[in-house]
């Protein structure tokens, strides 16, 4: 098809909203008078809502329309779009103003389902017979466009009072906390990082006693008014000693302190219980007691309690778990 070079003859005039809207049926379906119709996404053909195909209500049918036996297009279905009711109410009361999802032909919910339900317009009113809502075909994608938005911005509300802190702690980075040497490679006489395929951990020999220092950056929105949780992954080679645990120092250091004039915070984690190379999380909880104000880094120390004597151990990741402090400006 081209552009055409002289006047176009206008048939008609829809409105700039529509009064009527004009479907093609779908094969196999009945549209009872004054039940919702919806478009389909591809071929937009009239369709009867069902909750979760996520269609758009274009009107409420003008009559019944039985297409029970016919194929696709075999006949039209006339609907008019505006202000229609009283429909049905799945869930929660609507109030005027609600946004309104199509759950089936006669039955509307302020709930999209998880995002599976068309949108069937905007309540105007409600009775004690049910909800009255605004449908409007020209009105569908910009209802679209406003559920859309209204998503983005629960959800970035959602991100911003979601309270839980993660904070990754890189163990490749891992020194002598004696000598300030960088971990070395292990071997069966040397703790270290262990270059066994799919493991790469910081591993210590049965008995190995070396002391491993990781330091991490603490966020601003830390909550130090809160527990923290320090979290170890990590797995035995050997089935022997399953009371092994890590004991941790835990050192805050905080600008306009000296770098030592925190006492450590920490203590021994949770035994490493599994079977043999069977990788678990354990875990080291700091109490808020002891986290100081506004700390703006963090110093652990990591060595095995003596209960490791037959088998090694070998620590995958650290992180830790705290609160968000919520920002008030």
């Amino acid at each position: 098809m081209t552009a055409i070079a002289i006047e176009r003859i206008k048939t008609e005039f829809a409105g700039l909203v529509p009064a009527k809207v004009t479907l093609s049926a779908s094969a196999t379906s009945k549209y009872y008078k004054g039940t919702l119709v919806a478009a389909h996404a591809t071929t937009g053909r009239a369709v009867v809502p069902t909750d979760g195909d996520g269609l758009a209500i274009m009107g409420v049918a003008d009559a019944t329309f039985d297409n029970s036996t016919g194929g696709n297009d075999a006949m039209k279905v006339e609907c008019t779009p505006g202000i229609h009711g009283p429909f049905v109410v799945s869930g929660s009361t609507p109030v005027p103003g609600s946004l309104m999802f199509a759950v089936d032909n006669q039955t509307v919910s302020t709930s999209d389902n998880g995002a599976t339900r068309g949108i069937a317009g905007v309540c105007t009113k409600v009775t004690a017979d049910g909800a009255f809502i605004m449908i409007g075909a020209g009105s569908t994608g910009l209802l679209a466009a406003v559920a859309a938005t209204l998503a983005s911005v629960s959800a970035l509300q959602d991100d911003a009072l979601t309270t839980s802190l993660h904070v990754p702690v890189p163990i490749f980075a891992a020194r002598n906390y004696t000598t300030g040497v960088t971990a070395p490679a292990y071997t069966t006489s040397v703790d270290g990082i262990d270059p066994t395929a799919e493991s790469l951990g910081l591993r210590w020999n049965d008995d190995g006693t070396t002391v491993f220092a990781l330091a991490v950056d603490l966020p601003p929105d830390l909550d130090d008014t809160e527990d923290i949780t320090v979290n170890v992954m990590g797995y035995r080679v050997g089935s022997a000693d399953d009371t092994a645990a890590l004991t941790i120092g835990a050192f805050f250091r905080v600008n306009g302190a000296a770098f030592n004039a925190d006492a450590t915070a920490g203590g021994d984690t949770t035994a490493f219980d599994g079977a043999t190379t069977v990788v678990t999380t354990e875990t080291l909880t700091i109490l808020a007691a002891d986290i100081p104000a506004n700390p703006t880094s963090l110093l652990l120390t990591l060595t095995p309690t003596a209960a490791l004597d037959a088998d090694d151990l070998v620590v995958l990741g650290v992180w830790l778990t705290g609160t968000r402090k919520l920002l008030t400006a």
